[in-house]
């Protein structure tokens, strides 16, 4: 992986995962598996958060929904290949 385009995206992970929102560390967390391709970590971050208790809702609209709209923004300016976009909605299934 090339260095600029790793800085590139977490400058606009940043713009898009704000940490002032609800399970924000969650959310840079799973997307920087997904960014990894590490399905595994993924799966396991959103099973951990279940364990603790997170409401599946909350899971869904913080975490999942947040980190969509990145991969569809790095995807749509060409960060990310389209490997990435078809498996990211997925990773929580292995």
């Amino acid at each position: 992986m090339r260095v600029a385009s790793l800085q590139l995206r977490q400058s606009w992970r940043r713009e898009t995962l704000d940490p002032a929102q609800p399970l924000a560390e969650l959310s840079n967390q799973y997307l920087s598996a997904l960014l990894r391709y590490d399905r595994h970590s993924a799966s396991a971050l959103i099973l951990r958060a279940v364990e603790n208790k997170v409401s599946i809702k909350e899971i869904y609209s913080h975490v999942f929904e947040r980190c969509q709209y990145e991969i569809g923004r790095l995807w749509q300016l060409n960060d990310v290949s389209v490997a990435l976009s078809t498996i990211a909605p997925l990773p929580h299934s292995s």
